[in-house]
């Protein structure tokens, strides 16, 4: 298709900021729908594409979400092996995406974003970008900023476990070099990705100790392969793979969301059920006590597994519910147990309220955007006082029951429906209005009091008791309020001499 651009024949330059599920997803609907193929550029941190699913490589690692439904509905894949996806195969699925839409060579690899201002004058974003492995830095300018990157980048380690001296590795940054088999390990944390890691190391380590600070809600995962029959009706039955994700996705949306809103009926069913598999799983009583959480399911993340519960009846596997005290040289103490391990592992999650950390992004008046906004946004999608600025799977877009990419999708769409009306009318700027944002933030936790993520729990869905990452209903909600543009909503200013 013919580029699209403003009246004057100029065509807008898009800067991306990470090529991971988020990145690919607007870069794809960017060419599709604008056709400025030459002017977009995707700034990726590391030396390949995939973000998330290229950074977490610990064994176990898989999605929560089912395969066919974990997946572009612009690029759907008859090939998938199994119900729920691991991460080589996810990361595979990526990079074939990429080259099937030609992207590859859109990307700038190894290259750091390391801020972007906006400038009011001539409108449009001034970055800073630098070579890691030239440590060279460079200036880029776009008319739009788009970022993909989200809290899941920011690994978090506590600060009394950088005293251990033996080795030691976060979940996200994993060494496939050093081998585990025949040592004592210890793993710190039992949320998603300690409860996929710890089945697989227990079959390896000699012991292994799992320090548990509060119990998770685990639900059966169910996984299983599918056959070369169901893959060859995937790939030559026309609408199959469609009709199948669309069932994966409303058995989601109407069976599994409901049971995140307190006191309904689908909550206590799946509380029930957790119970039960727990009293199935775990014979032993004082184990099983250990493994019961506290708070209602669904105020933190519920994890989904076949092999966790087992995995603390094997005589190899010891569950401590004792604080952390002390990390001294390779000893970990508590208050009643003191044990000398070979290795760390930290299962210890991330620092959810840091995105885009450590880049910088300064706004209208210079302003910093983490010293601004306190995660306020309007459908996490666009903040007042940053023109021309977008996010990804931005605050409170995230779900406790399905598919970000739907999401993510959603998001693009909408931005790309805002940009075409910028150009049809010549705009060159657009901040959405304080009262806008206030109004929508102010009914969005309105309607997060009716869900459980709201009840006590520590939990990183929030910071200081706000709710700042998740969406306060169903994505059928979200996509109906994004699926047109309220213009009244924005401030617009028209095209101005100054051009790219």
């Amino acid at each position: 298709m013919a580029a699209r651009g403003y009246r004057d024949g100029t065509k807008p330059k898009f800067a991306i900021i990470g090529a991971g599920v988020s990145g690919i997803c607007a870069a794809v609907q960017i060419r599709k729908q604008l056709g400025v193929d030459s002017l977009i550029t995707i700034f990726e941190f590391e030396d390949e594409v995939g973000g998330t699913w290229y950074r977490n490589q610990y064994p176990g690692c898989a999605c929560d979400v089912e395969s066919h439904l974990y997946s572009f509905s612009f690029a759907p894949n008859p090939e998938w092996n199994e119900l729920y996806s691991s991460q080589p195969e996810i990361l595979a699925y990526l990079k074939k995406v990429c080259k099937d839409f030609d992207l590859y060579k859109l990307i700038a690899f190894k290259t750091e974003v390391l801020e972007a201002r906006w400038d009011d004058d001539q409108r449009v974003w001034i970055l800073s970008v630098k070579n890691r492995d030239t440590n060279e830095t460079t200036v880029v300018e776009a008319n739009f900023l788009i970022s993909s990157s989200n809290a899941f980048g920011n690994p978090s380690t506590p600060e009394k476990f950088r005293s251990f001296e033996g080795p030691t590795y976060h979940t996200a940054k994993w060494d496939k070099n050093y081998d585990l088999t025949g040592k004592n390990v210890a793993v710190v944390g039992n949320g998603a990705s300690g409860i996929q890691l710890i089945p697989t190391i227990a079959k390896q380590a000699k012991h292994l100790s799992v320090y548990q600070r509060t119990a998770s809600w685990v639900l059966d995962r169910n996984n299983y392969q599918y056959s070369w029959i169901t893959k060859t009706l995937f790939r030559y039955v026309p609408g199959l793979t469609w009709a199948y994700r669309s069932f994966l996705y409303f058995r989601k949306e109407f069976l599994v969301f409901p049971g995140l809103l307190r006191g309904g009926f689908f909550s206590k069913l799946f509380t029930k059920m957790s119970l039960r598999m727990l009293e199935k799983q775990v014979p032993n009583e004082e184990i099983r006590k250990k493994l019961i959480p506290n708070y209602e399911l669904g105020c933190k993340r519920v994890c989904i597994s076949d092999d966790y519960y087992p995995t603390f009846m094997r005589d190899n596997v010891d569950l401590i519910t004792d604080p952390i005290i002390q990390v001294e040289k390779n000893i970990i103490k508590t208050a009643n147990t003191e044990e000398k391990v070979d290795a760390l592992i930290l299962a210890t999650g991330f620092t959810m309220y840091a995105y885009l950390f450590p880049m910088k992004i300064y706004g209208l008046k210079n302003v910093e955007l983490s010293e601004h906004w306190n995660f306020d946004t309007y459908y996490g999608i666009i903040t007042n006082n940053f023109p021309n600025f977008f996010l990804l799977l931005g605050p409170n877009t995230a779900l406790g029951h399905n598919t970000v990419i739907f999401m993510i999708e959603c998001q693009v769409n909408y931005i790309l429906k805002m940009i075409k009306y910028m150009l049809r009318h010549d705009f060159d700027s657009v901040n959405v209005s304080k009262k806008a944002q206030d109004d929508f933030l102010s009914q969005l936790h309105v309607d997060l009091e009716r869900t459980v993520f709201v009840s006590e729990c520590q939990s990183w869905y929030k910071k200081d008791g706000k709710i700042f990452t998740l969406w306060s209903s169903n994505s059928l909600s979200y996509y109906y309020r994004t699926l047109f543009v309220k213009h009244s909503d924005f401030e617009f200013t028209k095209k101005s001499k100054y051009t790219l």
